[in-house]
């Protein structure tokens, strides 16, 4: 392969270095989707038990679109709170990362959502309060 003249050895050297910048990016941006969901999370829960009950976690679903009553709402909630949930009926932070990182098997949450999408409901919570 042709690298425009470059010595074997520094063309490997450039190679790492190239993998080792690329990888300290998807570090931070982990990092820093870790903590807007972590801020999404504290931001719902109301209470400040460090778990979303089925009122805490209905601005999220509305935003995601949920546009039921409120039987559907709690039939919508056993569904997801049974698939992330604690095993209690509540969703832990754990929960709702795996949530929005890899979405759910039912319901309204079959899709991640972007950083750009947690952010607005975040701006969106915290506008209401």
């Amino acid at each position: 392969s042709r690298h425009d003249g470059l010595d074997p050895k520094d063309a490997a050297f450039l190679q790492k270095v190239a993998w080792e910048t690329v990888q300290a990016c998807r570090a931070d941006v982990a990092d820093s989707r870790k903590a807007l969901v972590q801020s999404l999370f504290n931001a719902l829960d109301v209470d400040g038990d460090a778990a979303l009950n089925s009122q805490e976690f209905y601005q999220f679903g509305c935003f995601l679109g949920f546009r039921g009553d409120d039987s559907v709402w709690g039939e919508e909630f056993v569904k997801v709170s049974t698939e992330v949930g604690r095993g209690d009926g509540l969703i832990g932070l754990e929960g709702f990362q795996r949530l929005v990182d890899f979405g759910s098997e039912e319901g309204l949450y079959s899709t991640h959502c972007t950083a750009e999408e947690l952010t607005q409901c975040l701006t969106i919570i915290e506008g209401t309060r």
